[in-house]
């Protein structure tokens, strides 16, 4: 399953990055942020006993560290 990207510098939503081809589709361009965002916030929020997060822009991991206030002990970044 994969997701649109967001970056840290603009937190814009890339529906080109999604891997569903129904999703890319059929969801209109009103509602492809909101639903983006929603899909994290579900996922994020769902863990029962962790959750991990990784990005590949070394900027949005430094941010996302921020505001969890994680420390990373599975990968060196």
């Amino acid at each position: 399953m994969g997701f649109p990207s967001a970056t840290r510098r603009s937190w814009v939503t890339d529906r080109t990055a999604s891997k569903d081809p129904v999703f890319k589709k059929s969801t209109p361009d009103t509602d492809v942020d909101r639903l983006i965002r929603n899909t994290y916030k579900v996922l994020l929020t769902r863990g029962m006993i962790g959750t991990i997060v990784y990005s590949i822009d070394a900027e949005t991991r430094q941010k996302l560290r921020d505001l969890t206030g994680a420390v990373s002990s599975h990968a060196a970044v």
